[in-house]
């Protein structure tokens, strides 16, 4: 969601602001070279990633990544690749208050770059590099490869940029990440959905709007699977498809204004730029006619989809994760229950992640009565899921992959698979099943021990032998916990 921001501060007198915030940050000046006499302005620090300088008495300017600074303050490290939702937005936002001493909901916005980390299964660079055609008849501005650690490409408005990148590449990560964002040159397109403070952008409405200025600009890109071009298109529909694969034919088809006298009302400018749309509609036809269009469609519902899901307030952050304290365990699993377990470590779900999610007020639905859920595999709060599910599922998995690295690994120390695979969703669904079976199996033990003790001969009934806990009996559905 939202990335890096540049915030104008005026009026603020700039010894006050320097004052509050002296615990967090080292200002660091100018000076003049030949006397040494500190210069007045700049001032400039930093916090964590976030830069900080002072321009004059009354103009500060703060810039950077919200969601960087997010990131290094809760996992030490300054990466942007995990999804950025709301409730680490209003985080960062009453954190920065914090440390200026001021309600920082009210700053201004200078400068804003918002967008969506998809996981997708192709590879972004193939999609960037060969499918993407122009932006509105448009050409890319700028790629760039970054010595092989990435792939990116750029376009270039008066009022904006639109940038697509492979994230995933970026920072190193085994699955696949496509970046799409837009960045203001200017903020006026952005001012005009009312949006002009941080807070505005912990509005819900507000917030929409940004997403449906996303989608329009991915609507507005011509994006074409040119692998899936064959034999079986008719030859006139293939010629016409595969020349709208270079984008100097778009870029030659559509008119400028700025080369007719009275611009975008000169009659041969309409009528030449009336060809050009009539084209375009015609290329866009075909391509969804012979199924060209599939990765588009794929990456406009995943930008809906991942949207949506940051946006949600009602989520619990996964960053809030903590350990499972004894007392809490013991109401799970209460200690005269677990004589069982105790001889067989290796079954015993005590022994596995002990994890939960610390669910605060403000986390849940306001004026809701949800009921704790806890999945009896891992331990984890599952309150959050569909009241029908027992298991942490593999949406739940995933989240802990994007919002908690080190949660995740200790999932895949416990339940992945040993044997590398080849991407992130591969393991994410095996770990799923994993937990899904794991009951199973005890059950499955818990059975043929009880049969093999009441095969035995005895002088007594075996069955009156047999004590079971209450976790056993809630695994052979005599009880449930």
């Amino acid at each position: 969601m939202i990335d890096y921001f540049k915030l104008g501060l005026a009026g603020i007198n700039h010894e006050d602001f320097m004052e509050a915030a002296s615990g967090d940050i080292d200002f660091q000046g100018k000076h003049n070279l030949n006397s040494g006499e500190a210069l007045d302005f700049p001032i400039q620090g930093f916090l964590n990633n976030l830069k900080i300088i002072i321009k004059g008495y009354n103009y500060i300017e703060i810039s950077g990544s919200l969601h960087k600074y997010y990131e290094s303050v809760h996992m030490g490290k300054r990466e942007n690749w995990t999804q950025y939702s709301i409730s680490k937005l209003a985080w960062t936002i009453d954190r920065l208050s914090q440390v200026f001493d001021r309600n920082t909901k009210k700053f201004e916005i200078r400068s804003l770059e918002f967008g969506v980390n998809l996981i997708v299964d192709f590879d972004p660079k193939k999609i960037i590099e060969r499918c993407i055609v122009n932006y509105k008849g448009g050409m890319k501005s700028e790629t760039n490869t970054y010595g092989d650690t990435g792939y990116f490409c750029e376009f270039e408005r008066v009022q904006y940029y639109i940038k697509i990148y492979d994230k995933g590449k970026q920072y190193n990560r085994p699955d696949n990440i496509l970046r799409f964002e837009y960045k203001t040159r200017k903020m006026e397109p952005i001012n005009k959905k009312s949006i002009r403070t941080l807070g505005d952008l912990l509005v819900p409405q507000k917030l929409n709007c940004l997403k449906n200025v996303l989608l329009k600009k991915f609507d507005d890109l011509l994006i074409v699977d040119r692998y899936s071009i064959n034999n079986k298109i008719p030859d006139r529909d293939r010629d016409f498809i595969e020349k709208g694969l270079d984008p100097f034919y778009w870029e030659d088809l559509k008119p400028k204004k700025e080369d007719y006298k009275a611009g975008s009302r000169d009659n041969f400018y309409i009528k030449k730029n009336q060809k050009y749309q009539d084209q375009l509609k015609k290329y866009r036809r075909l391509i969804d006619t012979h199924g060209l269009n599939k990765h588009s469609k794929d990456i406009r519902k995943c930008i809906i989809e991942t949207w949506d899901r940051c946006a949600d307030n009602n989520n619990i952050p996964f960053h809030e994760m903590t350990l499972m304290n004894n007392n809490e365990l013991q109401k799970i699993f209460p200690r005269n229950d677990r004589s069982f377990f105790d001889t067989h470590p290796d079954t015993n779900p005590l022994n596995d992640l002990l994890y939960k999610r610390s669910i605060s007020g403000r986390s849940l639905r306001r004026g809701s009565n949800i009921q704790k859920r806890i999945c009896p595999v891992t331990g984890i709060d599952i309150s959050h899921q569909d009241p029908n599910t027992k298991y942490l599922t593999k949406a739940s998995i995933r989240d802990l992959y994007n919002l908690n690295e080190k949660l995740y690994n200790e999932l895949v120390r416990k339940f992945g698979k040993k044997k590398k695979v080849a991407t992130a969703n591969e393991m994410i669904d095996f770990i799923a099943k994993n937990i899904q079976n794991r009951e199973s199996k005890i059950r499955w033990n818990l059975k043929k021990r009880i049969k093999k003790k009441d095969s035995e001969l005895t002088l007594f009934d075996n069955k009156q032998l047999i004590q079971l806990s209450s976790y056993q009996q809630y695994l052979l559905g005599d009880i449930s916990l």
